[in-house]
Parts: C-alpha cells; sequence; structure tokens
C-alpha cells in the first residue's frame, strides 16, 4: 500500500512508467501470484533426440506436457513451495534456476506479451491498491478451478471502499504533460 502510495501521489506521466517498475514489492507480489497461480496451466513440446530422464527413455518425437502448477511448486525448485511468500523474489535472494519458472509459458510468442502484460497488471493493480482499501470475505475460499488457464472455482467477493475523492476525466489531464495531451 505505502510503496503504491508513494508513486501515484508522486509520479507524473512522464516519470510514471519507470516509477511504478523501480517498486520492487509490487513486482514480487505479481511473481509470486504467478509462480503460485500461473495463467497457463500446461505447455507441450516436442523433443528432437532421444533423451533420458532418470530411468525413462523418451524416444525423439515424443511430446512432452509441462504442468506449470507443479513446476512451481516443485520442492526442488522452491522452499516452501505451497506458501505464498513475495520475498522469495527479493532484490539479493537467489534467481529460479533457469526454465523451472515460466509464468507466460515460454518460447518467442509467450516472451513478446509477457511484458505488456506485467505491465498492464502493475498499473490495474496499483490504480486499485492507490483508489481502493479491498477486503476479502474472511471464509472466502480461493480454491482454484483448472481448465486451460488458472481461474477461482467459486465466486469471490470483494468489499471495494473509496480511499481518495473521485476525480474526473479533466482533473487527470491535468496532471499530463502537455506533451501527452
Amino acid at each position: 500500500q505505502e510503496e503504491v502510495d508513494s508513486v501515484m501521489s508522486q509520479t507524473t506521466a512522464d516519470t510514471f512508467y519507470q516509477d511504478l517498475n523501480d517498486k520492487s514489492y509490487l513486482e514480487q507480489i505479481m511473481q509470486e501470484t504467478l509462480r503460485m497461480w500461473p495463467v497457463a496451466v500446461a505447455t507441450t513440446r516436442t523433443n528432437y533426440v532421444d533423451t533420458v530422464l532418470g530411468k525413462t527413455l523418451i524416444p525423439a518425437g515424443s511430446t512432452i506436457m509441462v504442468c506449470f502448477h507443479v513446476l512451481h511448486r516443485h520442492p526442488s525448485h522452491f522452499a516452501r513451495p505451497n506458501t505464498f511468500d513475495p520475498d522469495r523474489w527479493a532484490k539479493g535472494q537467489p534467481a529460479p534456476m533457469p526454465d523451472t519458472f515460466l509464468p507466460f509459458s515460454a518460447g518467442k510468442r509467450g516472451r513478446t506479451g509477457k511484458h505488456l502484460a506485467k505491465l498492464e497488471c502493475k498499473i490495474m493493480i496499483a490504480n486499485l491498491i492507490y483508489h481502493y482499501h479491498l477486503e476479502c470475505h474472511p471464509d472466502q475460499n480461493f480454491a482454484v478451478a483448472t481448465t486451460l488457464s488458472s481461474q477461482p472455482k467459486y465466486k469471490i467477493y470483494v468489499k471495494m471502499t473509496n480511499r481518495r475523492k473521485p476525480r474526473t476525466l479533466f482533473e487527470d489531464l491535468e496532471s499530463v504533460s502537455p506533451t501527452m495531451r
């Protein structure tokens, strides 16, 4: 809350992108959320050479499915894998091993959209947190229904309370630099 408030109250349209990216705790929360509940559930790959995995031979041309939920919660990749811990992404913490954290899948198309999707998420979350106090019902069930993407199994009820005086579009435009108008 404090991090978002400091960015949103002091930033201008010219510095918003950099100010938002410089704030690490929001990024840590996003990374941990994507680790525990990845956008894509799984992906498939084809191996081009015979591969031995453990004691199993996987012949060339086989289709291999990678389940991100299992990959991201494997104890050999993440300590306390079922615990939501944004601090595991803090500066100074060891980075995950390559190819053990793939919240947007992998490959050329996943890399292209990842940065835009993360920026859009940061902007949306920052605006929500800045303008509203969010409160979930204490008995809320956050079970995940896994289909082609992760989604809530049950409805999620959130109480939103205004934290700021509502602004008009014209008031928002006044804070935008003349080059952005």
